[in-house]
């Protein structure tokens, strides 16, 4: 909801918008509907003014069902159907019916997670699916960690393999060995030596 009046709702038509959903009794479909709230304005106790909104009580109106179809009687009072939130919904429905779920977090591909996760396609492994996200946390524990005392390694989730990060690298002058990150290994000497020779 909007806050155009103060980090309150006013009575505009987008502050005034309250969608709610219906379920389908027949096949449990969540259709969602908004209505237009009835705007009053009240003090509160501390003497600030502002708008409150109250979903009307009459006239109720049936309602198709957006998934089966069926009449649904008296199914609430409504003015607009939000078309474009129940084709995302029945669109996650059939997502979920053809097996599109992470055994593990229960998130729906191209439709769960954070908006950089919904472009991803999950992967199998031991037939059975699961996201990028649950997938490294598996294989990071499956594989062993190959860092030793001369190089670090990190688990890159997402090419989902342990990549070589850092190497332990003698001075050509002092052989004093310091820690280098992979693209860094071109130096020779370390920091000292380096600004001794400038």
């Amino acid at each position: 909801m909007p806050s155009c009046d103060f980090g309150r709702p006013c009575d505009c038509r987008d502050c005034k918008r309250i969608d709610y959903t219906i379920i389908c009794p027949h096949c449990y479909f969540e259709n969602v509907v908004s209505v237009d709230g009835i705007a009053k304005w009240e003090t509160d106790r501390k003497g600030y003014t502002g708008v409150s909104l109250t979903k009307p009580d009459l006239p109720f109106r049936d309602l198709n069902c957006y998934s089966c179809k069926t009449m649904i009687r008296d199914a609430g009072v409504f003015d607009n159907i939000r078309i474009e939130v129940m084709e995302r919904n029945l669109g996650r429905q059939r997502a979920i019916e053809q097996g599109r779920v992470c055994v593990s977090c229960r998130k729906v591909e191209g439709y769960d997670g954070v908006f950089w996760e919904r472009d991803e396609r999950y992967k199998e492994k031991d037939g059975k699916k699961y996201c990028t996200t649950c997938l490294s946390k598996i294989l990071e524990k499956e594989t062993p960690n190959p860092s030793d005392t001369e190089s670090k390694y990190e688990f890159d989730k997402s090419r989902l393999e342990w990549v070589l990060r850092k190497v332990r690298q003698p001075c050509i002058r002092c052989q004093k060995k310091r820690w280098l990150n992979v693209e860094n290994t071109w130096k020779k000497q370390c920091s000292s030596c380096y600004s001794s020779t400038r």
